[in-house]
């Protein structure tokens, strides 16, 4: 999830010319309204006693510093990656704008060092503060760095043979179970081999799983993919596996109803909000390729 943020958002930085304000219009438009909806909904039900939903923990995601209150409370615990998302967007994007392409690259492979370095300075890392920013950095400054180095890395990949994104899965899961060995390292690890596995489907859209993940199902799933994070976490609390066997099938459905009704109710007309108050500077703006993911 990290990976492919700090792909896209860097992407979509670079390729809307660095425009700030047109970037946190299309941001705030994009994230905030459904978040809103969610916190709502369960801050109420937190008030009148049917969730066990504090009033510090809907503040601390509306203030995008969840990650840092704890993740002990499961109506808003997701919240921690999404908070460590929008502290990467106060960040990174003034950082591209003031220090141009190649030195943000050159940053951003220093954040990663030292993310690595921390995080293994302070390994066993204990509780909740492995889901502090400064713990998590590595994994979207991959992405960041690798659309960075998009040009170049298109131009290689697909001279790769096509046996080594089969080795990056197997890898990918290898690095998991030696997790333990590895310690703070494999989260940098794992983080570098999907943002290759990222890649290799980018750069060769010809290629078999490309095309899979081109399908219409699935790119509806990953269209309302915000929607189901946002929503997932009323039906699959703790203690579900424990109830019938047909409560599973009637949680999942729930989800794809709410998130459904959250996607085409809230995301997509606010998102057309969003653009209408930038509709000026998107006449000019430049088509970006039909196969570049980063236009959605």
């Amino acid at each position: 999830f990290f990976c492919l943020s700090g792909f896209l958002i860097t992407r979509r930085l670079i390729d809307e010319g660095l425009d700030l304000r047109h970037f946190y219009v299309r941001r705030a438009f994009r994230i905030l309204p459904a978040a809103l909806v969610y916190l709502a909904f369960v801050g109420a039900l937190g008030a009148s006693g049917v969730l066990p939903v504090s009033s510090q923990e809907i503040i601390a995601a509306l203030l995008f510093f969840r990650n840092f209150l704890g993740r002990n409370a499961w109506f808003t615990g997701h919240f921690w990656s999404l908070s460590v998302e929008e502290q990467y967007y106060l960040v990174w994007p003034a950082i591209l704008a003031v220090a141009g392409g190649r030195l943000s690259r050159m940053i951003g492979l220093i954040a990663i060092v030292a993310t690595v370095i921390w995080r293994q300075a302070n390994w066993p890392v204990e509780g909740l503060v492995y889901f502090h920013t400064d713990m998590r950095l590595d994994a979207i400054f991959c992405g960041s760095v690798m659309a960075l180095s998009w040009p170049t890395l298109s131009r290689v990949i697909p001279k790769l043979p096509v046996m080594l994104f089969p080795a990056g899965v197997v890898c990918f899961f290898v690095t998991d179970v030696w997790s333990g060995e590895l310690q703070g390292y494999a989260d940098t690890i794992q983080a570098i081999l999907v943002c290759f596995l990222i890649a290799s489907n980018v750069a060769t859209p010809e290629r078999l799983f490309s095309r899979l993940l081109e399908n219409r199902l699935v790119r509806q799933a990953g269209k309302m993919s915000y929607s189901v994070y946002l929503w997932q976490q009323v039906f699959l609390r703790p203690g579900f596996a424990t109830g019938a066997r047909w409560q599973l099938p009637l949680r999942l459905v729930g989800i794809v109803v709410f998130a459904a009704i959250s996607y085409y109710v809230v995301e997509l007309p606010m998102i057309a909000v969003g653009r209408s108050l930038l509709e000026p500077a998107l006449k000019t703006e430049t088509k970006m390729p039909a196969e570049t993911p980063i236009s959605t």
